[in-house]
């Protein structure tokens, strides 16, 4: 992040959005409000 200073905060911040966008399309989520525990899972080991 400090390398790229604002450009780069905002590239991290606008990839973490696309990225959770995709994953709640993905279960059905309409909004993070609607993400219940049952669609959460630890990454595995």
């Amino acid at each position: 992040l400090a390398a790229d200073g604002e450009r780069g905060v905002r590239w991290v911040l606008d990839t973490l959005r696309t990225e959770l966008e995709l994953a709640m399309a993905l279960v059905g989520a309409q909004s993070v409000e609607g993400i219940v525990r049952t669609m959460i899972a630890p990454a595995p080991r």
